[in-house]
């Protein structure tokens, strides 16, 4: 197999070994760099790289798309199911902080009030008589 005698990132020449694992990578150093792009790649953010839609050409695809993925034809019911998905966002992140892993609670209790007080800050649940 071609891909066994070349480095995985590199191309250069791969000896194998006899016995054991196989090596994917010529030195610890192109493991690495595979291993950082492939983490670039993964927190990459694509909406970073994805071309900016005319207006009017991601409006049609919301409504063709959009009962698809979820989103209500309606602007204002789609503004209230994703306000109820910011809270359960901070519902779930509150448990994570509560019963997720010692190292990483602390992460969670963080984004939870953050996004509760940013919540609490711009959509007050006040009784307002019309």
């Amino acid at each position: 197999m071609a891909l066994l005698n070349k480095c995985a990132r590199c191309g250069d020449k791969l000896t194998q070994p006899a016995r054991g694992r196989k090596r994917f990578y010529c030195s610890s150093r192109c493991r690495r760099a595979a291993w950082r792009e492939r983490q670039a790649h993964v927190w990459a953010d694509p909406r970073m790289t994805a071309p900016l839609l005319d207006e009017e050409i991601e409006e049609a695809l919301m409504a063709a798309l959009g009962p698809q993925l979820g989103q209500p034809g309606d602007p204002d019911e789609a503004m209230v199911k994703a306000l109820v998905d910011a809270h359960v966002l901070v519902a779930s992140c509150e448990r994570c902080a509560t019963y997720g892993r010692r190292e990483l609670r602390w992460r969670f209790a963080a984004v939870a009030s953050g996004l509760a007080a940013l919540l609490r800050l711009h959509f007050r649940y006040e009784d307002k008589e019309p």
